[in-house]
């Protein structure tokens, strides 16, 4: 289950892409999934939205 930690990735990085930027918050996230990488982008997806769900900046 490696989507998990590709998920928290993604939310660590634009958490302090945001912060970085002095960004009030993040309306977008977009991420491009080659064919080779063996990740199911449907739970990639799950898991950024549940990871992210408490952060108002996100």
């Amino acid at each position: 289950m490696h989507e998990y930690g590709i998920a928290y990735d993604l939310c660590t990085t634009a958490r302090k892409a945001a912060v970085d930027n002095q960004a009030r918050r993040v309306t977008r996230v977009s991420v491009e999934i080659g064919e080779m990488a063996m990740v199911n982008p449907e739970q990639l997806e799950f898991l950024f939205n549940v990871i992210c769900d408490d952060d108002p900046l996100l």
